[in-house]
């Protein structure tokens, strides 16, 4: 068992199929988010903690409460994610900080969680003022530290929805460019299609483009077609998510700078390691070419692949 254990078939499958109807059959799914955002000021050394203690819980709040789809899901459904903001900078109400977050999709009849999203923003700064109540407008940029959130939500809502269905994620990518449209005229970094670090606005870009529907495409079979598949048929699902990574290479052919395509090796390394390692063989020759020239970083993990 390539997931390890196998849960038992009196889990509720109605609710898991009836979610894969909904996405098949609909662009504007929707889905609660269940996450956790910690603060950490360690790094600026302030004895006075009530402003960072106040962020953390107006972002969890904000976060776990915001409407952000129209559809409410019960516990199981809700999409699991932590957000880790780490202050570097503090003063007169100015943050400068970094941002890693972290989205997992639960894989059908296994007790497992495919990461599908690990990214680290350097380029996070913002205003906040201890006790201000933390609000969307999708029509003004009013707090670049909700501009900032509220773009990763949507972009990881579209993540999980075309892990789903074919492009289910389009409704919300478009959310994620509409925040980064508004913000782009903002002296706040992260936003500049133009920034040689992070660019949020180009994310957004590239994912929406016809450029990179191939990215689109793989998720989509990596996960529904592959690794929801992995229990009722191994072999067969390892072949899919081969051909899904091995359809990458198409993107990186065109632009072996892209970011989606780091994007997706940060998360996923491990665990292409752990499915090609064991379980039922299938060839891999041409799969262990594509990972080593996308992400040579990984090179000593993909040389363990048999």
């Amino acid at each position: 068992m390539i997931f390890g254990i196998k849960l038992s078939h009196q889990m509720n499958k109605s609710i898991w199929f009836s979610l894969l109807v909904f996405f098949t059959l609909l662009t504007t799914q929707a889905q609660d988010i269940s996450a956790r955002v910690t603060v950490d000021a360690s790094r600026i050394g302030q004895s006075n903690r009530q402003v960072f203690d106040e962020l953390g819980k107006s972002l969890n709040e904000f976060v776990n409460s915001t409407n952000w789809t129209s559809r409410r899901l019960n516990a199981m459904e809700k999409i699991k994610a932590n957000f880790y903001l780490s202050i570097s900078e503090y003063e007169n109400n100015n943050f400068k900080a970094s941002l890693q977050i972290q989205y997992s999709r639960p894989v059908y009849d296994a007790i497992y969680q495919s990461p599908v999203l690990m990214v680290k923003d350097n380029e996070v700064s913002f205003n906040y003022t201890a006790f201000t109540p933390l609000v969307l407008n999708k029509n003004s940029l009013d707090s670049n530290l909700v501009a900032v959130f509220s773009y990763y939500i949507y972009f990881m809502l579209g993540l999980d929805s075309d892990s789903f269905a074919q492009k289910g994620g389009t409704t919300f990518y478009n959310e994620a460019q509409n925040i980064a449209d508004l913000a782009r005229s903002s002296n706040f970094s992260g936003w500049s299609s133009s920034s040689t670090g992070t660019s949020r606005t180009r994310f957004a870009q590239d994912i929406l483009s016809n450029t990179y529907s191939d990215f689109r495409l793989a998720l989509y079979e990596y996960h529904r077609l592959g690794l929801d598949m992995m229990v009722e048929n191994a072999l067969n699902s390892k072949t899919v998510i081969a051909q899904a990574i091995n359809r990458l290479s198409s993107i990186y052919n065109r632009d072996s700078s892209s970011t989606l395509i780091k994007m997706f090796f940060d998360a996923k390394s491990q665990e292409i390691t752990s499915i090609f390692s064991q379980g039922p063989e299938v060839k891999t020759k041409t799969l262990k070419s594509n990972l080593v020239a996308m992400a040579p970083i990984f090179s000593n993990s993909w040389n363990t692949i048999k």
